[in-house]
């Protein structure tokens, strides 16, 4: 590594070797009666080099082209760079990447200083590229006409995201979203429309641009059932008992019916539906239920009155 005259030249045994910038003078073929002194500055120890700013080590980025720089302990130094165990290439500080996909990187760059003098361990960076937004699943959701008996209704949704340890955040009816986890439940719903939507976001804090979302409507008023048709106030009749016969429908579908004459209990039903009664006073009371319980507690009802008339001879 010594130099003369600004080239490089291999110095005799009787040179000393050192690390530090030493002068020597030397005899030519050890003839001291005779010397001429050669100056000459031996070569020192490798640079090292610093990799000053940039991702950092162990880091996950969202920036396909990072940017690095770095210096060398000598003044004057150059620089090679390396990519993911590439070869080293000229390059300056800052060094800006192309462009990388998503996955695991190494940056390395190493300083050669003005004898040439490279240094051997490469300062090194290892970091991770997570460009690409996870997508969110809504792996279970209520059917799209909920039906409760109670005033307000609850709901349990569950959820995934392509990317493990993401997090997610959830919305109601178009709200802002905020923190929230798998599974998560909506309670106290009122009657009507509802929408849940949920996004996910992985540890690079990359979010979902496109959140899952599902509507649903809560029904949580009991369906109403109407008689339609019956006997009038007043029946006659020449007979101890007469027939009577009534008919009801309901707008909700899938309903269940549920019939009561004069006070005895009530129990499912068809339309139409009919009784034999006698004379008297009787009532006829109609109940609607749906497949969750809800019943139309005022229901509907009939009044009318059996009167047995003398059979004319």
């Amino acid at each position: 590594n010594a130099t003369l005259n600004g080239a490089n030249f291999t110095p005799g045994p009787e040179f000393v070797d050192s690390a530090t910038e030493v002068w020597n003078t030397r005899f030519p073929s050890g003839n001291a009666t005779s010397p001429f002194t050669v100056f000459y500055k031996q070569g020192g120890a490798p640079p090292e080099t610093t990799i000053d700013s940039g991702p950092a080590a162990g880091s996950t980025i969202t920036n396909r082209t990072p940017t690095f720089t770095f210096s060398s302990s000598e003044g004057g130094s150059s620089f090679a760079c390396s990519v993911d165990g590439g070869p080293f290439t000229a390059c300056d500080s800052p060094h800006t990447l192309a462009s990388l996909a998503d996955g695991a990187h190494t940056f390395e760059v190493r300083a050669t200083d003005a004898a040439a003098n490279a240094d051997p361990t490469p300062a090194s960076r290892s970091f991770t590229v997570d460009v690409r937004p996870p997508e969110t699943t809504i792996t279970k959701a209520p059917r799209k006409k909920v039906k409760t008996r109670k005033k307000k209704a609850k709901v349990k949704f569950e959820f995934t995201s392509t990317e493990p340890g993401s997090s997610f955040a959830c919305s109601v009816d178009g709200g802002e979203f905020s923190a929230c986890s798998s599974p998560h439940t909506l309670a106290h719903l009122a009657d009507g429309s509802h929408a849940f939507a949920v996004t996910t976001i992985d540890a690079a804090g990359n979010s979902d641009p496109t959140p899952t979302s599902r509507a649903f409507t809560v029904d949580a008023t009991a369906p109403h059932g109407t008689i339609t048709k019956g006997p009038k106030k007043k029946v006659k009749t020449t007979h101890r008992k007469v027939k009577v016969t009534f008919k009801f429908t309901s707008p909700e579908p899938g309903v269940v019916f549920l019939c009561s004459m004069d006070g005895v209990a009530a129990t499912p039903c068809d339309s139409p539906k009919t009784y034999k009664v006698g004379t008297g006073e009787h009532r006829f009371v109609l109940l609607t239920a749906d497949a969750h319980d809800n019943i139309d507690l005022a229901g509907d009802s009939r009044v009318f009155k059996v009167k047995r008339m003398p059979k004319h001879h």
